[in-house]
């Protein structure tokens, strides 16, 4: 992830909140999901890791009475040693602080799809650069199930706290908004199937290397 692009998102999004643009939750608010694209990664040539990245804004009533917060990060699937690990990346930036451009990372996170949860899948969390967590789930049958309606339906929740104990934050991210722009007084999202469909395809192909690489050895 490009923490330019973050940057750069994070000055824009100041702008419009200055400017009085809609923040309700409504099609044409400020708050919802502004982008999500899809990024794979290789090393040598070869096909390392596929990954949907987002970036949404959401009014946060748990720690900041209700003042708009940008969540950053990507969820995906990477290669290691022939195993295949599911990968959540999260960051988040107050928007009501210019003092500093700096993500938090949150005490603990986790996805959501319909009844279906990541809080109990066998996971490591740790921090990473920049500010984010880094939270790896085993692959597994349950695991890959989740992945799978995920995708199916376009839609997942994210919820995160940021002490121990706190309440959670949930944050809805619409996997088919591929760009959002913006005018002097409304906001358009513009939605797509081709992060989707790009991930979907990465995301076979990844398992069918490491097949291989596992049959190969001895």
């Amino acid at each position: 992830m490009n923490l330019n692009k973050i940057c750069m998102s994070f000055l824009l999004l100041v702008t419009y909140l200055n400017s009085g643009v809609v923040l309700a939750q409504s099609e044409e608010s400020l708050y919802g999901t502004n982008q999500v694209y899809f990024e794979p990664s290789l090393s040598n040539g070869e096909l390392k890791s596929c990954a949907l990245v987002y970036q949404a804004v959401q009014p946060d009533h748990r720690y900041k009475n209700g003042k708009p917060i940008l969540i950053v990060g990507n969820i995906g699937v990477s290669s290691f040693n022939s195993d295949l690990i599911y990968m959540f990346k999260i960051g988040i930036k107050d928007l009501d602080s210019q003092e500093s451009q700096q993500l938090a990372s949150p005490n603990f996170a986790y996805l959501q799809v319909g009844s279906k949860t990541t809080v109990k899948f066998q996971q490591k969390s740790m921090d990473g650069d920049n500010g984010f967590r880094l939270i790896a789930f085993q692959f597994n049958e349950s695991s890959s199930k989740f992945i799978t309606e995920m995708i199916d339906s376009g839609m997942v929740t994210i919820g995160f706290n940021r002490s121990k104990n706190g309440l959670d934050v949930l944050v809805p991210i619409d996997l088919r908004v591929s760009e959002t722009t913006y005018s002097e007084s409304s906001v358009i999202r513009k939605r797509s199937d081709v992060a989707t469909n790009g991930f979907t395809d990465c995301y076979l192909k990844l398992i069918k290397q490491t097949l291989t690489h596992a049959n190969k050895q001895p």
